[in-house]
């Protein structure tokens, strides 16, 4: 299969004139490839990007203490990577103790 596609009827209305149009909507399947496999991309990188918001306790790894600095980190991760809207919170790997996750949990 080449593309896969619809069929969408409108009105349209010009002056006193009404007719019903036909629209056809076709979607290469290569073209949904590749925007599906950019969009993984961007998922990816986005979420690595929020985690690196709250790095493991060390020796010059910046941490973000305030919820409000915390969340708009997060949110503009998402919009700069243009998937905001699309993650969930997320859960760290690295975390195993409930009373550290407050920086993951954060990141919406």
């Amino acid at each position: 299969m080449l593309a896969q596609g619809y069929e969408v009827d409108r009105t349209c209305v010009c002056g006193e004139l009404n007719w019903l149009e036909c629209v056809l909507v076709v979607c290469s399947q290569a073209y949904a490839q590749t925007q599906r496999r950019h969009l993984e991309e961007r998922l990816d990188k986005a979420q690595a990007a929020r985690f690196s918001l709250t790095p493991p306790v060390g020796c010059g790894k910046h941490q973000i203490t305030e919820e409000a600095a915390l969340q708009s980190a997060a949110e503009a991760v998402l919009t700069k990577r243009r998937v905001a809207g699309l993650l969930t919170k997320p859960r760290h790997p690295s975390l195993t103790n409930p009373s550290s996750e407050i920086g993951a949990c954060l990141l919406i």
